[in-house]
């Protein structure tokens, strides 16, 4: 079963449907404990043995991870043998059949049916081999012998038998179906991650047929085409591939008029597998364009790369660095991936 699952949702032992289920059981197990009790109990036995198997059955359908909390369990089969116990110390021995007066057992028997189906079969077992324990303890003292208790109690071990099995499929099945669902879930993950993949590829390559489409077009015609804007073009590509994370306007317009003033412009983005937010681009991309546009040199390099307190983006011309914009971590975390850029830092 998967990680973080109730399998008690599921299978609807909690939820709206097990309180219908639970105000069932109360209406019947009183009509039962009132009508078909033993004519000697007297109102506070009845009383007694029936709020206990109640109070265990409301401990089962109250909402509570599956399995069933251990301090929950217990108080469960605290609630089971009091009710039993109760049930014996007023239970006459010449009433035929004694089936019918001892509806306790029957009702403990749902009960732990129900605690089977909340993932707790061998604690149900455990509390059924004391039932029957207590049962023929009871005829020993009685009678000398254990055949009058056994004969009350073998019949809720059958059922439980049934029961089990039916739980233990149930719980197969959640499970199985479980799986089905995760697996369901990764497969349509990794075919949207696909198709994302596949759509930014379309538009990186449209983006380079609008690029270099109709320079190619030209000297497919043979029009002629100047050599300068072939080495324009190369130059916008390699922006693209070396320095995605600023490739963006209004910088690649800035790049591309330094390029016709006869710079050699260079773009780097050297933060590896970080991104940064699509606000944090654009104000560090417009912080860069101011500064390149005010620039009157031969060679031009912008370079964002990762730095201990964050990211560091720099501008150098032929002389070194000139203008460096510093983006420090936020909450703990890097700068790469923010909304909001830093400062510059000089």
């Amino acid at each position: 079963m998967a990680r973080g699952r109730d399998i008690g949702q599921y299978l609807g032992v909690v939820g709206p449907w097990a309180w219908v289920l639970f105000g069932l059981y109360v209406a019947v197990y009183t009509t039962i404990a009132l009508v078909g009790g033993a004519p000697t109990a007297g109102i506070a036995v009845t009383a007694g043995s029936l709020g206990c198997v109640i109070v265990a059955a409301l401990l089962i359908a109250s909402p509570s991870p599956t399995p069933l909390p251990r301090p929950r369990l217990i108080a469960i089969g605290v609630l089971a043998v009091a009710a039993v116990l109760i049930m014996y110390a007023d239970l006459p021995l010449h009433l035929e059949p004694l089936q019918m007066v001892s509806w306790q057992l029957g009702a403990i028997n749902f009960v732990l049916f129900v605690l089977e189906l909340r993932g707790r079969i061998v604690a149900a077992w455990v509390l059924m081999a004391l039932i029957i324990a207590i049962s023929a303890g009871w005829s020993i003292v009685r009678t000398g012998s254990a055949v009058h208790g056994l004969e009350l109690s073998y019949g809720q071990a059958v059922s439980l038998v049934a029961g089990t099995i039916f739980a233990i499929g149930l719980h197969r099945t959640a499970r199985l179906i479980f799986a089905q669902q995760d697996a369901e879930r990764t497969r349509a993950a990794a075919e949207a991650s696909l198709r994302a993949g596949d759509a930014h590829r379309a538009a990186e390559l449209a983006e380079v047929r609008a690029l270099a489409g109709p320079l190619l077009q030209r000297i497919a015609a043979d029009a002629g085409a100047d050599p300068r804007e072939a080495v324009t073009l190369e130059a916008a590509l390699r922006d693209r591939i070396r320095g995605r994370a600023l490739a963006i306007e209004p910088l690649i317009g800035a790049l591309h008029r330094a390029r016709e003033r006869g710079a050699d412009a260079l773009l780097l983005d050297d933060l590896g597998d970080a991104t940064l937010g699509a606000e944090q681009a654009a104000a560090v991309a417009q912080w860069c364009t101011t500064l390149l546009d005010s620039l009157d040199s031969p060679r031009v390099t912008i370079r964002i790369a990762p730095a201990d307190d964050g990211a560091l983006v720099s501008v150098a011309d032929a002389d070194g660095i000139v203008g460096e914009l510093a983006m420090p971590r936020e909450n703990g975390h890097s700068s790469a991936g923010r909304d909001h850029p830093g400062t510059p830092a000089s």
